[in-house]
């Protein structure tokens, strides 16, 4: 199948896959299909054709050949540094719930791709859920973003500046309101929105010199003990 996808090696891929299929054998399943995909010129393409001349391969919800299919597709994709095809062939096939959303979105996140995430997860609130989720984790004040980039050391035009406390907790507050989610679900945003108040309030007081006594002490209380009480229960 190198060079050109011609449509006998098509056809001799579609007739493995079902026989396999058949039997049930996923192993195998998984291995042609990854083998497949190396000698591919683009497998991409080779995929969705099979899929539209086989529609019945979609029957089904978790366990049918066209996820297995996707799914393997998906991973060939993302191990040649694309999830942005992974995360395209996903949407076109609607095919997003049986993916790891982990795997397609964070690499697309640390690209500054957040408009492809964000039509990834569209309207499925279990999606949307799982990404403020993922968002909100890289909030944690004991996160390691040099680990988790760390991960992807091979992936093009990875984007540090996006990942700074203040431009996260922007996108998760949009993303908040957006989706209708209870900041509730973001410990870690409230609790950076808690020491923001008092960092705020440290300035306005200490370097502005603005703030009386009385407003000040009022204030800092409130805010403390916000950030103490957010801070036990996260």
């Amino acid at each position: 199948m190198a060079g050109e996808d011609s449509a006998a090696d098509m056809m001799q891929l579609q007739r493995e896959l079902q026989n396999l299929w058949y039997k049930k054998d996923i192993l195998k399943l998984r291995g042609v299909c990854r083998e497949a995909f190396e000698k591919m010129s683009k497998p991409r393409t080779v995929v969705l054709s099979l899929l539209e001349k086989n529609p019945d391969w979609r029957r089904g919800k978790t366990s049918c050949l066209a996820n297995h299919l996707t799914y393997e597709l998906s991973k060939w994709l993302q191990c040649h540094a694309d999830s942005l095809q992974a995360a395209n062939l996903a949407l076109k096939l609607e095919l997003q719930p049986y993916l790891d959303f982990k795997e397609i979105c964070q690499p697309l996140l640390l690209q500054d791709k957040l408009n492809i995430v964000e039509l990834y997860v569209g309207s499925q609130e279990d999606m949307q859920k799982c990404l403020v989720q993922l968002l909100d984790s890289w909030c944690a004040p004991d996160f390691d973003h040099v680990v988790l980039f760390r991960q992807y050391q091979g992936l093009p035009q990875l984007k540090k500046e996006h990942l700074q406390p203040h431009k996260l907790s922007k996108t998760l507050s949009r993303l908040l309101k957006t989706y209708g989610i209870s900041a509730d679900f973001c410990p870690n945003l409230k609790k950076q929105r808690g020491l923001a108040a008092i960092k705020y309030l440290l300035f306005k007081k200490y370097r502005e010199k603005s703030i009386d006594d009385a407003t000040w002490n009022a204030h800092i209380l409130v805010s403390t003990c916000f950030y103490f009480f957010v801070c036990q229960h996260i």
